[in-house]
């Protein structure tokens, strides 16, 4: 019976053991990244030579995609909206370092029109993966892009101890901008100074139509979509009636600027919290994948050796006991463990919704010198732009002499929006 013993509990620190270690092969998985230099425009490129060729450029607010994800909570969708804030701002930066373009603004809504107006959306975002996708349509209407882009960052963006100055992401936002470069660079210089003329008369359209009515026609796509402008007759670019549009054009980037600087100041205060809300994120998803796994290796080593357990009841004696409650106790052990390793994900999942609380941010009243007024616009962003745009409509009347409601009325120098106004103006004489 001694050696039966002993030939068993052989047998079974076998068993236990390669239970063990099918329980114990992780792997963490350590992405390299390689980062492509943003390219630059050549001093002595045509386009650097002639501002006319800079072409303007809106960056749409990014769609935040919550509606892609059925389980996303309202903690979550408020992090994705703020990521749209953040990856908007970055392609910007990204935009503006290659120096290959005009202004380039970010707006949240897709109204005024720009020479080149990018529009994306986020289709995953977890602090290891991102996708998105990302449109570039010029004034004309011709698209430049309609690309689905990927990047999984480097273990190395968020270790503490190497000195990453760049956002996990930035290769992503590199590709983006040199792919916009390859469509720019291949551009003539007429095509370029059309897209400038038809730009600047759109935006003249967009607030009062009939100004434009004898110069650009369009035509939709029975789809509702992809607008496409045509030139019936081209101003000279010393017309006055352009050079008119283009001073009412530069008052507007007075306003743009106010936008940017509101951003700056949301992406400054959302910086450190969102740097550590993606470095536990990405800690997550790594732990939540190797947790899967080894939880998948533990239940099968489980099993194992809970059916060596039971199987040892069929049997009789010292050593079929022994096998019974080693089993069993075993088995059962490792069953725990691979049911905590799953409870400590649930965990960091919590940590990340409180942390997706904390990335909010408020709107400060906007104010704007127009030299001969100053306005000044209360509310959300969506509720300024609505005032701003009876702003600008006033200009262009005023600028027209065109017919207007308030006409006979002396100039307003002062326009007060506030929230309980609902996108009205309120008014008053200083």
């Amino acid at each position: 019976m001694t050696m039966g013993i002993s030939t068993f509990i052989r047998s079974f620190v076998v068993l236990i053991s390669t239970a063990l270690l099918i329980s114990g092969c992780t792997t963490y998985e350590y992405n390299q990244s390689s980062v492509a230099p943003v390219t630059s425009l050549p001093s002595d490129h045509v386009i650097a030579l002639d501002d006319r060729l800079l072409l303007d450029v809106g960056i749409v607010l990014f769609d935040a995609g919550t509606e892609l994800t059925d389980d996303v909570s309202i903690e979550y969708a408020k992090v994705r909206a703020s990521e749209a804030v953040w990856f908007s701002s970055k392609l910007k930066e990204t935009l503006d370092q290659s120096r290959a373009w005009g202004m380039v603004r970010v707006t949240p809504l897709d109204t005024t029109p720009f020479d080149l107006k990018i529009s994306g959306k986020l289709i995953e975002s977890n602090g290891e993966t991102m996708i998105v996708q990302v449109k570039a349509v010029d004034a004309i209407g011709d698209a430049w892009l309609d690309n689905v882009y990927e990047y999984r960052a480097s273990h190395y963006s968020y270790d503490t101890e190497v000195a990453v100055q760049q956002d996990p992401f930035q290769p992503l936002m590199n590709e983006v901008a040199n792919d916009l470069y390859d469509v720019l660079t291949n551009r003539t210089v007429e095509d370029l100074l059309k897209m400038r003329q038809v730009s600047r008369l759109r935006f003249a359209g967009y607030f009062l139509p009939k100004l434009v009515d004898d110069y650009i026609t369009s035509d939709v796509g029975v789809d509702g979509e992809g607008e496409k402008i045509e030139l019936v007759r081209a101003p000279a670019s010393d017309d006055p009636f352009m050079e008119k549009v283009a001073a009412i054009y530069d008052r507007n980037q007075l306003f743009l600027d106010v936008v940017q600087d509101y951003y700056r100041v949301f992406n400054k205060n959302m910086a450190e919290p969102y740097k550590e809300w993606r470095r536990l994120s990405y800690k997550e998803v790594q732990y939540e994948r190797v947790l899967s796994e080894q939880a998948r290796k533990e239940k099968i080593a489980g099993v194992a050796l809970l059916v060596a357990g039971v199987v040892s009841t069929q049997g009789s004696g010292t050593s079929a006991l022994a096998a019974r409650y080693l089993g069993l106790v075993s088995g059962g052990y490792i069953f725990a463990k691979s049911y905590d390793k799953d409870a400590q994900a649930s965990v960091h999942a919590s940590v990340l919704r409180e942390l997706g609380a904390s990335l909010e941010g408020e709107l400060a009243p906007s104010i704007v010198d127009l030299q001969d007024r100053t306005v000044t616009l209360g509310g959300t962003v969506e509720q300024q732009f609505g005032a701003w745009k009876d702003t600008m409509q006033r200009l262009f009347e005023a600028e027209f002499n065109l017919d207007s409601p308030d006409a006979d009325q002396p100039s307003q120098p002062s326009v007060l929006l506030d929230e309980s106004s609902k996108g009205r103006f309120e008014a008053s004489n200083e």
